[in-house]
This record gives C-alpha cells, sequence and structure tokens, in this order.
C-alpha cells in the first residue's frame, strides 16, 4: 500500500531548498516548519528554519517529500495536512510559502494567513 506524504512539495521548492541547503556552511537535516501565532494581519504566519540533525526533537514529524525532509511539530501538523510547500516568486522577492486547504483567510500580502478561531490552540 502506498501513502501519500501529508504534506507535499513542489518541483521548483525542493529545488530551491536542496540548492541551499548545498550552498550552506552547515549540514542541515532538513526544515523546521512552525506556524507562530497573533502574527499579520490574518492572525498566524509560517515560518521556515533550516534545522540541524541534533536540534530534532522527538516531537516533531518527519516528512519527506521530493528529496527534501521537512520537520513539523506533530502539534501542528493537521493545520498544514494535505498543503503543498511551493516557491513563491514575484518582482521582489522569492519565498517558500504554503497551498493550504485549511486556511480561512489570508491577509493582502499573502504574508499572514488564518484558521479558524481556536484552532491554533493545541
Amino acid at each position: 500500500m502506498t501513502f501519500k506524504s501529508p504534506v507535499t512539495i513542489s518541483d521548483e521548492a525542493a529545488s530551491h531548498l536542496q540548492q541551499s541547503f548545498a550552498a550552506a556552511d552547515k549540514r542541515y537535516a532538513g526544515l523546521l516548519v512552525t506556524l507562530a501565532e497573533n502574527k499579520g494581519c490574518a492572525g498566524a504566519e509560517y515560518r521556515f528554519t533550516p534545522i540541524l540533525a541534533e536540534d530534532v526533537k522527538p516531537d516533531y514529524e518527519e516528512i519527506i517529500d521530493n528529496g527534501v525532509t521537512l520537520y513539523i511539530p506533530r502539534t501542528q501538523i493537521l493545520f498544514v495536512f494535505g498543503a503543498e510547500l511551493v516557491l513563491q516568486k514575484d518582482k521582489i522577492n522569492t519565498r517558500l510559502d504554503f497551498v493550504n486547504p485549511n486556511e480561512t483567510s489570508r491577509c493582502g500580502c499573502g504574508e499572514s494567513v488564518g484558521f479558524r478561531p481556536g484552532d491554533l490552540k493545541p
């Protein structure tokens, strides 16, 4: 039986992350993905932080897709379940973001997202 990854990573985002990790002076185990509460006009924001193997905690869910490893706190995994990590490019910047079916709102600039009230409480 084949299981689909709870979070997928686009080819472009995977390539960007692999190149970034290869160019870094440290050997990163992957990318830590967290949700920060009370941020931005929509209420929460995604944070993407490279993480070393020794910093991986037992309560992180490890997700491997498209050659990249994501670590997501188990208390937050349902917020990104079914989402795709993508690379957003515009005239000003390039950044990682999610196309996430669990979001109920997103601010105009796309930096912060919202979920139903109380959803971010563990």
